[in-house]
């Protein structure tokens, strides 16, 4: 059997499984989009944003230089951008780039970085204001379908550059509330992080100050 016939076998289980639901619920509408390009004929899906329950935090980012401290949340492994990241360190001959690395990476990264090791959701406010960053950054290769580290970063005040992709181009452009970046030109990445100024930083964390975040009992109701 070859991989084409396993992919078609695999697509027409989805499709008959899409189908017999009453509704296919998905956190971001580029999923749906995904979705519909390859099931055309399944119309039965809902947008149903994630949500989650921390405060949002006091914190007030500020744009540091000469380092510009950068967070990378969450597991970095190479389908989350730690190769992007490993190259984006190794461009970075003047140690222009502080990188923070909070929650797990590949162990290759370590030498790229101070590693903060895992955290509780319920820290990851507190954790950001020791750590002090001006921006999260989140170099996903593939789409994500939500990105719950978007939200922590959001919510503990600090705007995101991303990967112009799925969820995270989907978020950013709703909110303005950070920067997109072609993931497959570590170059550009560089030359754009070094080169962030004031008026542009703090046009995000307006953007960023007029989110609504929907609590877990919001999304519930919707349920």
């Amino acid at each position: 059997i070859t991989n084409e016939e396993i992919l078609e076998k695999w697509r027409k289980l989805s499709c008959d499984l899409l189908n017999r639901t009453s509704v296919n619920i998905a956190p971001t509408q580029s999923v749906i989009d995904l979705y519909q390009k390859i099931y055309p004929n399944v119309d039965n899906f809902k947008v149903i944003e994630h949500a989650i329950d921390i405060d949002k935090s006091p914190f007030n980012a500020k744009l540091t230089s000469k380092p510009i401290k950068i967070l990378v949340p969450g597991h970095v492994s190479p389908h989350k951008g730690s190769l992007l990241i490993k190259e984006l360190k190794q461009l970075d001959k003047n140690n222009l780039l502080e990188l923070h690395f909070m929650g797990t990476t590949i162990p290759n990264l370590n030498k790229c970085g101070v590693n903060h090791g895992r955290y509780e959701r319920k820290d990851f406010n507190d954790i950001v204001k020791e750590i002090n960053p001006s921006f999260s950054l989140i170099l996903s290769t593939c789409p994500e379908s939500y990105s719950y580290t978007l939200t922590e970063s959001w919510m503990a005040g600090l705007p995101v550059i991303a990967s112009d992709l799925g969820a995270l181009k989907e978020r950013i452009e709703l909110t303005g509330a950070g920067w997109l970046v072609d993931y497959s030109d570590v170059n550009e990445i560089y030359n754009f992080i070094i080169n962030i100024n004031r008026d542009e930083y703090q046009n995000k964390l307006d953007n960023l100050s007029k989110i609504e975040f929907k609590d877990l009992n919001q999304m519930c109701g919707e349920y």
